[in-house]
C-alpha cells in the first residue's frame, strides 16, 4: 500500500483493479479541513485521462508493472507493432492507447514495454530521441531577430517546428515529454 501523499508525477498505482499513471499531483490543505490530494491520472488500460481527489490519509495499492525491452517494427495505421528480441513474440498496441508516444518511434527502436498481469499495456520512451530531418522549409533571410520557427519533416514522418537554421540532413534531439526541439546534434 502507498499513501496518496507519497505519490508524484510518473508514479503508478492501482485503483478498482485498474493501473494508473500519475500525470499531475496537487496537495491542498484548506484551513482546519483535512488535506486533499488532487491527481490527474491516465488509466493505462484505456488511456483515459481522469481527475481524482483523495483525502490525505488514503492508501492505494501499488501496481506491479514488469518492464521488458521490445523492438518497434512498424505502424499499420491502426496499431503499433513490437517484437520481443528474445523469443520473437509480437505485441500490438492501438493508436489511441499509444497517444503521442508513437510519433517519436522509428523502425528498430528499442523501448521499455510495460506489462501488467502479463498483458502489454504501454511503452516508456527515453526523455529525448534523435531524428534525422528529411525535409525542411527554407529559412527566410533577415528573419533572425526573434525566435522564428519553420516546419521540418523527419525520417519517421513526424512534422514539427524547428529553428530556422535547421536543414535537411541534420540530426535533431527532440524532447518526448513535450515534443519540442532541444538541440541540433549533427549538422549537415
Amino acid at each position: 500500500m502507498i499513501s496518496v501523499t507519497d505519490l508524484r508525477s510518473g508514479d503508478f498505482f492501482e485503483l478498482d483493479g485498474q493501473p494508473f499513471l500519475v500525470l499531475k499531483y496537487t496537495h491542498a490543505a484548506l484551513g482546519r479541513k483535512k488535506a486533499r490530494v488532487k491527481l490527474q491520472v491516465r488509466n493505462l488500460k484505456t488511456s483515459a485521462v481522469l481527475s481524482k481527489t483523495f483525502l490525505g490519509n488514503k492508501k492505494l495499492n501499488e501496481v506491479k508493472l514488469e518492464k521488458n525491452k521490445l523492438v518497434f517494427l512498424y505502424f499499420d495505421g491502426k496499431e503499433y507493432h513490437f517484437q520481443d528480441p528474445d523469443n520473437n513474440e509480437e505485441f500490438e498496441i492501438e493508436k489511441q492507447i499509444m497517444g503521442k508516444k508513437g510519433t517519436f518511434l522509428k523502425k528498430k527502436d528499442k523501448v521499455d514495454a510495460l506489462f501488467w498481469n502479463q498483458s502489454f499495456i504501454s511503452i516508456e520512451l527515453p526523455i529525448t530521441v534523435n531524428l534525422k530531418v528529411i525535409e525542411a522549409d527554407p529559412g527566410i533571410k533577415g528573419n533572425t531577430s526573434a525566435n522564428i520557427y519553420k516546419f521540418a519533416k523527419f525520417e519517421n514522418g513526424l512534422r514539427m517546428k524547428v529553428p530556422l537554421f535547421v536543414k535537411a540532413g541534420d540530426i535533431i534531439k527532440i524532447d518526448t515529454r513535450n515534443g519540442e526541439y532541444v538541440e541540433r546534434m549533427i549538422k549537415n
